[in-house]
């Protein structure tokens, strides 16, 4: 029946989707603060033969892991990663970002950037300038003092009570309409930044699985349009004599 090729084609695209997400993961392996993305799809069973269901899938939405990833060294003193819940806040021409990428460093100004350009923000929602010395130090609260002990700025660290409500905006970075809470227990690790949570061997088997899954659906909608090209083929004989 017809439905078979809809059911099918309808598994491409799911899969065809599904591997731009995966690919996209495998691009971001080594991008700090990187969160893995995976579809999530509706799947609705069709009886197409005695004994044999296909299933109609639809995408329903992305997912993102927000797991930790591992902790590196980098011995620079304005790279930071976040140890626990929480995203730094960077002030864009688009609004507000959201990002676990702490690679940070003050622009000619001295205001303290990401590697975009786009200001770090404080716990009031201003920049945050950087004396022209040596010696600042980003303690684990957050707060950042010269040398002297003297406080600039303390940065501001936020989280949502649904992470999942978050949409993706750049390689590391997520957007929102929801309102942040400030995190409460988070750790700032000074000269160090978060790798991206994406397991490159699990990325790959799931690259194997897409490409077997395409195979077999792509052989079974093919087997689908013979038997329905002869049915037209015996159906035109049978009306012509």
């Amino acid at each position: 029946m017809e439905n078979a090729v809809v059911i099918g084609l309808s598994g491409q695209t799911a899969l065809f989707r599904k591997l731009s997400v995966t690919a996209n993961n495998m691009a971001n392996l080594n991008t700090p603060g990187f969160k893995r993305g995976e579809l999530i799809f509706n799947e609705f069973l069709d009886r197409t033969r005695p004994g044999e269901k296909l299933s109609f899938v639809q995408d329903k939405g992305m997912a993102y892991d927000f797991g930790q990833g591992g902790i590196n060294f980098t011995g620079n003193p304005f790279d930071l990663a976040i140890e626990g819940d929480g995203f730094f806040v960077i002030d864009t021409p688009q609004g507000p970002r959201y990002t676990r990428d702490g690679a940070f460093a003050p622009n000619v100004d001295g205001v303290l950037v990401n590697k975009n350009g786009h200001p770090v923000l404080n716990d009031n929602g201003g920049e945050i300038n950087i004396p022209a010395e040596d010696g600042i130090s980003i303690n684990q609260d957050g707060s950042i003092t010269t040398r002297d002990g003297a406080n600039i700025a303390t940065l501001r660290l936020v989280t949502f009570d649904n992470l999942q409500d978050l949409k993706r905006a750049g390689d590391s970075g997520f957007s929102t309409v929801n309102r942040p809470r400030q995190v409460e227990d988070s750790k700032i690790a000074q000269g160090f930044l978060e790798g991206s949570n994406v397991s490159g061997i699990a990325e790959v088997t799931s690259l194997i699985d897409i490409q077997r899954t395409y195979s077999r659906v792509s052989d079974l909608v093919k087997k689908e349009q013979e038997r329905l090209r002869d049915g037209v083929n015996k159906l035109g004989r049978n009306t012509a004599a």
